[in-house]
């Protein structure tokens, strides 16, 4: 669909063995294998391996990839540090990493406090950030910093931040007020420091190191809630005691003034919801651990997302994971945190993910989270079983093929001939998590078929990973052979090649699992074969209509666009069910192609002697015969006119459909910045309020989700209607083109 003419000479120059084929542009049967096992047919969409995506944005709109306990190389009691730690991070593309700053006997040191790891120079660390920073990926770097040092080792680290990064390190001036956080764009090339940060007033004067005696802040951080974890985890508190130190004052520490005046994202206790909304900047920031990370995406999803539209989140692994192990970064990602650090230096699925999650958009460490994460008027309550409003729910049908030359086990023998299976794990929202396995194949790693299928309904396909695993079965313990994960909204349709990667993430050469990809709306199943395989609440027949708001002047502005959303959902349907029907009456899979099944349409009207032409005029096509039609190939010819007349009227009515969606878009918004003083006119207090604010929202997403979806569905309708056209020509049909 987005290959052009010299897209595809150029494919045939590079997978042709022949000189032949290369100079007359025909690809052999070789070649054609050669393109299959290519990175054009591998199943990461080709288009998002560069950076494609709008960088312009706020960096709260971007997950970002992010390092935790970076310097560490094992665990995180007494394994080593090193300085190459940075190093691998940055050069992976990683964009945040994090430096656990202690006073060493003469230069402040980076290591784990108190445990036995070993130490290394913090100014080791920032000339490594020099070098490396922006070797892979050209967007904005923060050094997390966790200040554990003494006001001299203070002016040290500023010493060392400002003549080793120099003109690097992104400075914001005091009075600077915004709205939103610069973009990757604009930061490009600029590193930026988080940390703890004084109040303006503390920050004034002293500008000799000498009479630098720094100001107070609070002292909550990571080592602390590690020491907290650990003791608690061990049984060595009771329970009155971690009582009164969650209710004790927070430690006060000293932060240099010149270490505080390079702070540009400024460290602050959460609170609440409601306290950040009222008081938190776009460039003050909270880290959250994996324990509350948890509890707040499940008792307030909603809240939690809406943070993380302004706010950046840092997400860290708990205290008592002293082996380095990783927690699943997927349920901060549900609620848009952006900052979920890991330890990069333990391999496994959160890892895994990791890598898959980043490795789109150029490497780039930036990648651009869903709409409704990043709207300002949006409404996700990923735990509901209703819809996401704007959200069409999404089939994928994968089948599995078969694999091609599968590597052993670590530890194999020389003789060894593995068993293998595949594993498919979705990694989602709550109502998006699967786990599928296909059969066993006995004694062969060199190509094991499966022929496999399974579906997945998912409701919110934007935001969720797959993640494909080989083991060999074995009857001590399968073992892992490789895997290859990748974000859902990347993964490329139809025939396809996964590439296996190993433990830690090289690549297998030639090994790969071949699999076809498919996906369609989920309205266009059958109702039973929908609710068999997800529950709807509310029910996705209601997807489209407005909910009340009980305020006469905001439920005008919805009620008068109620029937366009529901017309918008019909006409998306109707094409939908018209295509999978004239796929069927000529027996090819709903996966087709429009130009296969045209191609399949054309030979059967051969067969049956009907002569028939198109007519194209403008965004129709109209099919004419020519002569008597056989009662056998009737239903068929009736299957595609169903498709063109679906075409035509979706061709023609969205613009104007789309024009009145976007009218009542643009007067919600205009009510919004008014809604609460809206609302209280019409005596909405309490839960009732509250309903209120999520019914406008829901409206406002419901409406542009339309808007969007049926001018997507326009472009794809043309589209289909332009394979007719080429599928007819192809076969010898004639194609009249009337202006």
């Amino acid at each position: 669909k987005n290959i052009s003419i010299g897209e595809c000479e150029n494919f045939i120059r590079t997978y042709e063995p022949s000189p032949e084929g290369r100079e007359e542009l025909m690809l052999s049967v070789d070649g054609f294998t050669q393109f299959l096992l290519g990175e054009e047919c591998s199943i990461l969409n080709f288009h998002h391996r560069p950076v494609f995506e709008d960088m312009s944005q706020p960096l709260s709109h971007y997950f970002i990839a992010s390092s935790h306990n970076t310097y560490l190389m094992e665990d995180q009691l007494k394994g080593p540090s090193s300085v190459e730690m940075y190093v691998r991070a940055l050069r992976k593309g990683c964009r945040c990493v994090e430096l656990d700053c202690w006073d060493g006997d003469e230069e402040p040191e980076i290591y784990h406090g108190y445990t036995l790891t070993s130490h290394i120079l913090f100014k080791d660390v920032i000339a490594a950030v020099k070098e490396h920073a922006f070797a892979t990926s050209e967007y904005p770097v923060i050094l997390s910093l966790e200040n554990h040092c003494s006001v001299p080792m203070q002016r040290k680290m500023a010493h060392y931040i400002k003549t080793i990064l120099g003109d690097d390190v992104l400075w914001i001036p005091d009075n600077v007020d915004v709205d939103f956080l610069p973009s990757p764009e604009s930061l490009k090339g600029k590193i930026l420091i988080k940390g703890k940060k004084l109040k303006p007033e503390a920050e004034a004067g002293a500008d000799d190191d000498e009479e630098d005696d720094g100001g107070d802040v609070s002292d909550e951080d990571e080592a602390a809630e590690m020491e907290k974890g650990s003791s608690s985890e061990a049984g060595q508190e009771s329970t009155l005691e971690q009582r009164k130190k969650s209710t004790a004052p927070a430690k006060k520490i000293k932060l240099a003034k010149t270490l505080s005046r390079i702070v540009t994202n400024q460290a602050v206790h959460f609170v609440s919801f409601d306290a950040s909304a009222a008081a938190v900047k776009p460039f003050q920031m909270s880290s959250f651990g994996e324990s509350k990370t948890q509890k707040l995406a499940s008792a307030y999803p909603h809240l939690f997302a809406n943070y993380n539209k302004r706010q950046l989140s840092r997400i860290y692994p708990a205290g008592s994971r002293v082996t380095s192990s990783n927690y699943n970064p997927q349920s901060a990602w549900n609620v848009g945190c952006q900052i979920v650090a890991l330890n990069y230096q333990t391999p496994g699925e959160p890892m895994d993910l990791n890598d898959g999650r980043f490795q789109i958009n150029g490497k780039s460490g930036y990648v651009l989270k869903p709409d409704v994460f990043r709207s300002e008027i949006s409404l996700v309550d990923i735990n509901s079983k209703s819809p996401i409003p704007g959200v069409v729910p999404s089939l994928f049908k994968i089948k599995v093929i078969s694999g091609q030359t599968l590597p052993k086990p670590d530890g194999s023998s020389k003789g060894e001939i593995i068993d293998p299976y595949v594993v498919i794990d979705v990694h989602g929202i709550p109502y998006d998590h699967f786990h599928e396995k296909t059969k066993t194949v006995q004694n062969n790693g060199f190509n094991p078929v499966w022929n496999e299928s399974f579906r997945f309904v998912m409701k919110f396909p934007d935001v969720a990973m797959m993640r494909f695993c080989v083991f060999d079965s074995d009857p001590l313990g399968d073992d892992f052979i490789g895997q290859f994960s990748l974000p859902m909204s990347s993964m490329a349709t139809g025939f396809r090649h996964i590439p296996l990667l190993s433990k830690t993430g090289e690549r297998f050469s030639g090994s790969t699992i071949f699999v076809h990809i498919a996906k369609e709306p989920a309205y266009s199943l059958k109702k039973n074969v929908l609710t068999r395989l997800m529950t709807f609440g509310r029910g996705h027949a209601q997807a489209g209509k407005p909910q009340r708001v009980n305020c006469n002047s905001i439920d005008e502005i919805f009620q008068g666009v109620s029937q366009d959303s529901l017309e918008s959902t019909t006409l998306r349907r109707n094409l939908e069910k018209s295509v999978g029907k004239f796929k069927r009456s000529v027996g090819v899979s709903s996966s087709a192609t429009m130009l296969q099944a045209v191609a399949s349409f054309s030979g059967k009207m051969k067969e049956a002697s009907v002569d028939f032409h198109f007519i194209k005029q403008a965004d129709e096509l109209i099919l004419k015969r020519d002569g008597e039609t056989p009662e056998s190939v009737l239903k068929i010819i009736q299957a595609l006119e169903e498709v063109l007349n679906a075409i035509e009227k979706l061709a023609k009515k969205a613009e104007g459909i789309v024009k009145k969606l976007m009218g009542a878009y643009s007067a919600g918004e205009k009510k919004y910045p008014t809604l609460d003083e809206e609302l209280s006119k019409a005596d909405l207090k309490g839960r009732k309020l509250e309903k209120a604010r999520e019914s406008f929202a829901w409206n406002m997403q419901m409406i542009k989700g339309q808007a969007d979806q049926l001018s997507s569905a326009k472009d794809s309708a043309l589209y289909e209607m332009h394979q007719i056209v080429d599928a007819a020509s192809s076969a010898g049909i004639n194609v009249k083109f009337e202006f």
